[in-house]
């Protein structure tokens, strides 16, 4: 309805608490009129500011139970070809984990077979093997036998952790000569 001549009648029928509220953006007089009789006028200005906001509420009342989850992983360790399994059973098996997803209860189905074993965590690869030679007795000729299978770089340092540079010859690869120019002790890394 349009607001003419900024002013507006609401007419109430039926109103048993007689209340009515008007919303506006602009200043706002209100008369308030019951039947012939003017019952209350009241000046309504701009809102103000937001107030601050009120203390928190007490506690709620606590809900209700949930439902039971579902049945989780029952861990049986190391993976045994004796033992009996069942669904859900975890096993570890040359450094990967397993859970058993075959229906019924079976023993001698070694992980990984598909049939009767999912993968949980696949086991990683190792890393690269590493080698420290500890050469006690001073010399100027180290002879260093590491068995990595490898041509490894090689890192001397002297008994003060200083880094010593040599001239290094690899024999094969488990084996590696270092000639220095002076004698000392200390350790060769070799990785």
């Amino acid at each position: 309805m349009p607001i003419q001549d900024e002013r507006l009648t609401v007419t109430v029928k039926e109103n048993p608490n007689n209340k009515v509220t008007v919303k506006t953006k602009e200043h706002l007089g209100v008369n308030a009129v019951h039947g012939d009789e003017q019952v209350g006028a009241r000046s309504l200005g701009i809102p103000g500011p937001k107030g601050d906001q009120g203390d928190q509420g007490e506690q709620g009342v606590t809900g209700d139970i949930g439902p039971v989850g579902p049945v989780g992983l029952t861990w049986q360790g190391q993976y045994n070809n004796i033992s009996v399994y069942q669904q859900r059973d975890g096993v570890e098996y040359a450094g990967t984990s397993y859970i058993y997803i075959y229906g019924l209860p079976t023993s001698g189905n070694a992980p990984p077979d598909p049939i009767y074993w999912g993968i949980l965590a696949a086991g990683g690869t190792s890393g690269d093997k590493s080698y420290v030679h500890v050469q006690g007795a001073a010399s100027t000729y180290w002879t260093i036998v590491h068995n990595l299978g490898k041509f490894p770089s090689i890192t001397v340092v002297d008994s003060g952790n200083s880094e010593v540079e040599g001239e290094v010859q690899y024999i094969d690869p488990n084996t590696v000569t270092i000639s220095f120019s002076a004698s000392f002790g200390g350790r060769a890394y070799c990785n």
